[in-house]
């Protein structure tokens, strides 16, 4: 889970949301929440860049 503990040493203030590559997301735009798409295995490899919304 690098990413997910580099995102929120870098921005502490945010949620971060993991979701497999392909699921759906509420497409609502929040600016205190990055979505964090990982590959199949869940070794939370970004999949997607990760986007603040």
């Amino acid at each position: 889970m690098e990413a997910k503990a580099v995102i929120e040493r870098d921005e502490p203030k945010v949620a971060v949301i993991i979701l497999a590559k392909g699921d759906y997301h509420y497409p609502n735009f929040c600016c205190k929440r990055v979505l964090l798409y990982v590959n199949e295995d869940a070794k939370c490899i970004a999949a997607i860049v990760p986007e603040i919304g």
